[in-house]
């Protein structure tokens, strides 16, 4: 019989390989899983979970809870369901004696690997729908061909003449950002873009007007390829500064070696396919539970 402990960095290696074996088209990797469970801010090693027995680690359950909501942002034990069945009981036990009121599957921006459950992993969708968890919204990610043309330059030339500047995101501009995010966006996209600071060059580039912070945009400061997120104060729109910021932040991705790029949780699908030829690719149920 397994013990469940709480997940240690040590267990990422294991828990990656489990992952890649049940879930072959998300790209887990040993980084990425240990931003998502430690680099978390409401990291709670007790929701952070290991099923261990005597030939190692067989299954584990990333999850977090913030304020009301839970999500479980990864289980697997595969094949073993029925261990699934156990991480998954404690795991909402946990969450409800901690005052959660609902636990959702995936989707737990910021700081998450997908925006849902892919309904073709039938599978993993039969599991959740059998224990209780209802399809409650729609999202879907794009790909991006980073081997199309994607050039800046004449784009840059109108905006400079019209007064814009244009540049990587620097440690200084973090008081400014700030106030952006929270007069336009969220606080979850400012987490989730002060991340590009751990990349050399720096993964988000910005649009100003007179030094005032007007649009941004980055990329893999979600997930490995992934571009996302990126705004543009409404006053500033039309001016396209999106369609530049976004193609900087794909020939970054392509100088990375990349060949397509994925679009995460997409909201406005016609922009992105007009300005990089972006196509939907992957759609994602986004399944609730409610305690």
């Amino acid at each position: 019989m397994a013990t469940i402990r709480p997940l240690t960095a040590a267990d990422l290696p294991a828990l990656a390989r489990r992952l890649q074996a049940g879930f072959p088209a998300d790209g887990y990797d040993v980084d990425n899983l240990a931003e998502k469970v430690f680099g978390d801010a409401d990291y709670d090693e007790t929701l952070c979970l290991a099923a261990t027995s005597a030939v190692g680690l067989e299954g584990g359950l990333i999850g977090v809870r913030r304020g009301p909501r839970a999500f479980v942002k990864a289980l697997t034990t595969w094949p073993d369901e029925h261990l699934a069945d156990v991480l998954l009981a404690d795991f909402e036990a946990r969450v409800r004696g901690l005052g959660a009121s609902s636990v959702e599957i995936a989707a737990s921006a910021p700081c998450y690997f997908l925006p849902g459950v892919d309904p073709t992993d039938t599978a993993t969708l039969r599991f959740y729908q059998a224990r209780g968890y209802e399809r409650s919204r729609d999202a879907f990610n794009m790909t991006s061909d980073l081997t199309a043309d994607l050039s800046t330059d004449d784009d840059e030339a109108r905006l400079a003449a019209a007064g814009f500047q244009l540049r990587r995101l620097t440690a200084a501009d973090q008081p400014a950002l700030a106030q952006f995010m929270a007069t336009h966006f969220s606080e979850g996209w400012l987490i989730e873009t002060s991340l590009a600071l751990r990349r050399q060059p720096v993964s988000c580039w910005l649009a100003w007007r007179q030094d005032q912070l007007v649009a941004f945009a980055a990329d893999e400061v979600t997930n490995p390829g992934w571009f996302g997120p990126m705004g543009t104060d409404p006053a500033f729109r039309r001016h396209g500064l999106g369609r530049v910021l976004l193609r900087l932040c794909l020939q970054d991705l392509r100088s990375r070696g990349y060949r397509q790029a994925q679009i995460g949780w997409v909201g406005p699908w016609r922009f992105y396919q007009r300005h990089c030829g972006a196509v939907i690719s992957r759609v994602f149920w986004q399944l609730r539970k409610e305690l």
